[in-house]
């Protein structure tokens, strides 16, 4: 389970040769300074969202060298029991975790810090899930400080603006030492300078940032499509969430076949 702040404490490095859409996993050259963790990967159990089985996501942080990979799919904890599995067999530490969308703000990536922690977010699902019907996940924030305990919270911004000041605010006043900002790349133009703007906001209320991938795929080379005896359907979807995130990624997957 995650212990902050130590653990949110990562570095990224952007990948500026197109790869598989934002933050798709990227190796940290040796010596670069300190371990690199993804903190914020979904998988196949994200229906619509990635494409990835949780086994390929760790082994490509494996043979990237990653510190550790956070699972973090969309309102639903599914995958945790394979991928407790497939870490142990992988050697990679996995941190446990959840995207969280609620009506009244920005989504947020909830992670147990312990055992009240874990039961306080599968509590959340359960109300949500059940508010919902089949298929959706009704929260809001109030439902999140009532059973927030054990929890520590990353906050995923959109844009600089209003908005995230008041979820700023609340997430400081609600989840104090246990409430974080997300930098993302987004791979759009003014990248730069919307990372630049969120970091500052958050300085002002003494929000601390970390940097997630927001990684909905893994690379993959002709030679494992191949190899992973995949139909043309799955590769085929492979390819068609790459190519929403990333319009350059067709240079990849037009050699899949």
């Amino acid at each position: 389970m995650l212990r902050p702040p130590a653990a949110t404490r990562t570095r990224t490095r952007a990948d500026k040769r197109g790869g598989c859409g934002p933050g798709a996993l990227t190796p940290v050259p040796p010596g670069g300074g300190a371990p690199y963790a993804e903190l914020q990967v979904t998988t196949n159990y994200s229906f619509l969202r990635s494409a990835s089985h949780v086994e390929e996501l760790l082994a490509s942080a494996k043979a990237l060298g990653l510190a550790a990979l956070g699972i973090t799919d969309h309102n639903t904890l599914a995958s945790v029991a394979r991928a407790h599995a497939c870490a142990a067999e992988a050697g990679v530490r996995l941190v446990v975790g959840c995207r969280l969308d609620l009506r009244d703000g920005l989504p947020v990536l909830a992670y147990p810090l312990d055992r009240a922690g874990y039961a306080g977010l599968c509590r959340l699902l359960t109300l949500g899930k059940g508010r919902a019907g089949k298929g959706g996940c009704d929260l809001a924030w109030a439902d999140l400080v009532r059973h927030g305990d054990g929890l520590l919270l990353v906050l995923l911004p959109d844009q600089p603006d209003a908005g995230l000041g008041a979820a700023l605010a609340r997430l400081r006043d609600g989840f104090p030492g246990r409430g974080y900002l997300s930098l993302s790349l987004r791979r759009r133009p003014g990248d730069a300078a919307r990372l630049h703007l969120l970091a500052e906001m958050a300085g002002a209320p003494r929000v601390p940032t970390v940097v997630t991938g927001d990684v909905p795929i893994t690379r993959i080379t002709p030679e494992q499509v191949k190899a992973s005896g995949w139909s043309d359907a799955h590769a085929s979807l492979m390819a068609i969430i790459s190519l929403s995130i990333n319009p350059t990624a067709h240079v990849r997957f037009s050699r899949l076949g």
